[in-house]
């Protein structure tokens, strides 16, 4: 998934009319199915019950699982008294492709359970920081969802071709940043159902 490239970056001016071509090249990014797992939000990482008095920090080494491949965080906030929740925002750290630390808050409504959808791309958790609720009776569960991060900051949308078990498949939605490694990501047609996902860009 990282190919190497020796003119990233550089562009050429193809002729005198000012014309600019850039440089770059085709990669393709191929996901096992167990990259490729459905998306699992309902606590495959960790299920957690807050605190009214404290702050709940969660370490890695307390995690039940790690995302299959780069994806984005899930974060469902649950309490049998609704009035409970409170507006704070929980925090997910993590890594992105590179290694490099990430964040990610999901803050909910007040009193107001729901399940939280990030659009950052984390390789790995690090930890979950839960702020002191306004009752005992909140739990709050961390998973992955539907998006598989990219390692690449893209400028361009530029999909040549998306295969789907050897097939053929409808074209994805990119999401893309060019400053944030995290945030390019790839929602692929259909939800993710371990099948064998290959996708061909230019870079």
């Amino acid at each position: 998934m990282y190919p190497f490239n020796p003119n990233k970056g550089q562009t050429i001016q193809t002729n005198a009319s000012g014309v600019v071509a850039d440089m770059g090249y085709i990669a393709n990014l191929s996901w096992t199915a167990l990259e490729a797992a459905a998306a699992n939000a309902a606590g495959a990482v960790l299920t957690e019950a807050a605190s009214a008095t404290a702050i709940v920090t969660v370490l890695a080494a307390d995690m039940l699982a790690q995302p299959p491949c780069a994806r984005n965080a899930v974060v469902t906030v649950a309490a049998t008294t609704a009035a409970h929740v409170k507006a704070a925002a929980i925090r997910v750290n993590g890594l992105d492709l590179d290694g490099k630390a990430l964040y990610e808050d999901f803050t909910p409504t007040e009193d107001t359970p729901a399940t939280l959808t990030g659009t950052k791309a984390f390789a790995s958790f690090t930890s979950l920081v839960i702020p002191i609720q306004d009752g005992a009776s909140v739990t709050v569960s961390l998973g992955w969802g539907q998006l598989i991060g990219l390692p690449y900051k893209l400028s361009k949308k530029r999909v040549i071709l998306t295969l789907n078990d050897g097939v053929v498949d409808t074209a994805p939605t990119l999401t893309i940043s060019s400053s944030v490694l995290a945030l390019n990501t790839v929602d692929f047609n259909g939800s993710l159902d371990g099948s064998v996902m290959d996708m061909s860009i230019i870079v």
